[in-house]
């Protein structure tokens, strides 16, 4: 079963570049799916050209949907990058912006891209396999974002939720999708 969530920007980035954002979220196995859909005037929309779907560091500096996963109650994250390139990262935090490393994930996520009817989709499907037991066996706190850059040069932030002064997606409030451990298929 899928969850559709609606993103909101960052009050302090600029309007335009995007009208809309929601996400498809289903855990099956132990496979996150996601669907990105941006919704706008995608002549706006800077979007990366393709490239070999291999790890790749500073993603967040262009065009990028991110998710964010921990354990209820737990301090460590992961940090899932993903872009429309099809090139990807994965970290692991111990605790808020602290203690990153690169995770080695096993199976890259399989992301594919597609524009439909005015909405520009990244589709992905990303491996749990990485977490440790008691981190997959857990209740878990989401974090859904996505960096949006435009043709001009200006950078939209889009979350779930967002902290007031400044975008941060590591921040708590931005965890705010809940995925209960006996809610998964």
């Amino acid at each position: 079963m899928s969850t559709r969530r609606l993103l909101v920007p960052h009050p302090q980035t600029p309007d335009g570049i995007v009208q809309a954002i929601a996400v498809d979220v289903a855990i099956r196995g132990r496979a996150l799916h996601l669907d990105y859909g941006l919704q706008g005037p995608l002549g706006r929309l800077c979007i990366p050209d393709y490239e070999e779907p291999v790890r790749t560091d500073g993603l967040w500096q262009d065009t990028c949907c991110e998710a964010f996963l921990r354990a209820k109650d737990q301090p460590g994250y992961y940090e899932i990058n993903l872009s429309p390139s099809t090139q990807w990262a994965v970290y692991r935090f111990s605790g808020y912006r602290a203690g990153m490393r690169p995770v080695d994930i096993g199976a890259a996520p399989v992301i594919d891209c597609a524009e439909d009817d005015g909405i520009f989709h990244l589709r992905a499907c990303v491996d749990l396999a990485m977490l440790p037991r008691d981190t997959f066996g857990a209740d878990m706190d989401l974090g859904l974002s996505c960096v949006v850059r435009g043709t001009d040069g200006m950078t939209a932030y889009w979350a779930l939720n967002h902290p007031r002064e400044k975008p941060d997606f590591h921040h708590d409030d931005c965890f705010a999708h809940q995925i209960k451990a006996a809610e998964r298929l």
